[in-house]
């Protein structure tokens, strides 16, 4: 077995989410070293995915540009939901330039929310 780095590919600290006055996660640290497979596996399987989908938006666009990303990274951001909704929320808050991105936004937005009925 390769021997893996101590820096984390993916860290974060006292994640929390709320839906109005229910609390689903509070203070959660994460740490996934580089070179390693990561799964989250619960007792019902209620929930786990709500970990990824919260840090969806730090593999995206949203804080840092694609093309400064090491280059497993660049292909991944490049098609996840959360690059394009960015992309044009920002576009449209500073003015810079949406080009395809609105469209997809409107896709990923559209098709999340025929599956959540």
């Amino acid at each position: 077995m390769p021997a893996t780095s101590s820096r984390p590919a993916v860290h974060a600290t006292g994640l929390r989410k709320s839906y109005g006055d229910h609390t689903v996660l509070d203070d959660i640290d994460l740490s996934v070293p580089e070179g390693t497979v990561f799964c989250l596996l619960g007792p019902n399987g209620a929930g786990n995915a709500m970990i990824g989908l919260l840090l969806l938006p730090f593999l995206s666009s949203a804080f840092v540009p694609t093309q400064t990303m090491p280059g497993w990274l660049q292909a991944f951001t490049a098609n996840q939901p959360m690059t394009p909704i960015g992309e044009t929320m920002r576009g449209l808050l500073i003015g810079t330039h949406i080009g395809d991105s609105g469209v997809l936004a409107i896709v990923w937005l559209a098709s999340s929310k025929q599956s959540n009925t």
